[in-house]
């Protein structure tokens, strides 16, 4: 916040002293303790004039202000011409700013001071309620001159709608670039483990919707099994999701033989794919694990079905041929281990740790494959 200025006109506050050098002590942004006429004979100019004039912020006493307002603005008018100064705070020692409707219908930003309250508490107040007072500003500054003159009140309303919805989309994309991988541009380990959780407890209640729980075979295949019931049946359809655990094949070969700008490459490429509509659904949630890693969330999918996407995913990378800085080409396989949620799971790192077997089952007999973890483990 340094490069935001606020001055603070002491006329008719004189009593508040301590309170504005305590503010002027803590404030991560620049203050000025000031009479009105300095400001008003320019003593200021220079300082002002390095800042914006949507960081300029003059704070002075709300009842004094209608006669000092005039001059004011003609004065920092004049520091950025066609730019109108608009950004003034009322301070009020009393709650007689209540019966100003300017302040009321929000046309006026205004701050009460209590001379009881310790200086410090109310300057750490008083300081927080500024920093928000200056984003405001900044938002209001992007606003036209003749739309906020001419439409002030209408525009006044729209700008803090407006407000609220840039912020609200800000904090998504921030939320949104938290949970994505900065090379593969697909979802992080914490993001997979979020979204695991969802649709576990999604799953859980489907169940408890269907009428109670479901027996569970001790060998935890319900859907591959060759004897299926109409209540399994339910299950795969209703409720059980499945992951897919892929793993790059030789992938350290490929750093060491062309070089990690390549292997780079090799994984934001391995990214494009496990977004591709014509492998996976919209529904489906692609993200890298770690290294070379990456996990797909299939809902509504039991472990048999899973294996077409992961068919697909093989068959798309089969005809890429990568080529290294020297252009020497190379192809690409994947190992991939599959299992489904099994509601006797106790936690997330369950289903992972199934897929990850299978998926190093699939390495160990050859790589280049497709192994699901109850056809190989829960015969």
């Amino acid at each position: 916040m340094e490069d935001k200025y606020l001055l603070i006109c002491t006329e008719n506050l004189d009593s508040f002293s301590l309170l504005f050098q305590t503010i002027k002590k803590k404030a991560s942004f620049k203050v000025e303790i000031v009479h009105a006429s300095d400001i008003l004979e320019g003593k200021y100019t220079k300082s002002l004039k390095s800042f914006r004039i949507s960081d300029i912020f003059i704070a002075i006493e709300g009842q004094a202000f209608s006669r000092l307002e005039p001059s004011l603005r003609d004065y920092c008018n004049k520091l950025e011409e066609a730019t109108p100064f608009t950004n003034f705070l009322y301070l009020y020692k009393d709650m007689s700013c209540f019966e100003d409707s300017g302040f009321i219908n929000g046309n006026k930003q205004g701050y009460i001071l209590f001379e009881n309250d310790a200086p410090l508490t109310q300057a750490i107040q008083f300081i927080i309620f500024m920093i928000n007072l200056y984003n405001k500003a900044v938002l209001a500054n992007r606003l036209a001159d003749y739309i906020y003159h001419s439409f002030k009140e209408v525009v006044y309303y729209e700008m803090l709608k407006k407000q609220k919805m840039d912020i609200e989309e800000l904090n998504k994309e921030l939320a949104k670039k938290n949970k994505i991988d900065n090379l593969t541009n697909i979802y992080n380990r914490r993001a997979l483990f979020e979204f695991l959780e969802k649709e576990k407890s999604r799953t859980l209640r489907n169940l408890q919707k269907l009428g109670g729980e479901f027996h569970i075979p001790d060998n935890k295949s319900s859907i591959i099994q060759e004897e299926e019931n109409h209540e399994e049946d339910v299950i795969e359809y209703f409720s059980i999701f499945s992951i897919m655990m892929i793993d790059l094949d030789h992938f350290k070969k490929i750093n060491d033989t062309h070089g990690h700008l390549v292997g780079d490459k090799v994984l934001k490429i391995i990214g494009n794919l496990l977004q591709k509509e014509s492998i996976f659904r919209d529904q489906d949630i692609a993200g890298r694990f770690g290294g070379e890693e990456f996990i797909v969330i299939l809902p509504n999918t039991n472990a048999n079905n899973a294996l077409g996407p992961a068919m697909r995913l093989a068959e798309e990378l089969s005809k890429i041929k990568f080529a290294s800085n020297d252009n020497r080409t190379f192809k690409v396989t994947l190992s991939i281990g599959i299992s489904e949620y099994h509601p006797t799971d106790k936690d997330n790192e369950a289903i992972i740790y199934r897929a990850d077997q299978a998926m190093y089952y699939a390495k160990e007999h050859g790589r280049n494959q497709i192994i699901i973890y109850e056809k190989v483990f829960d015969k």
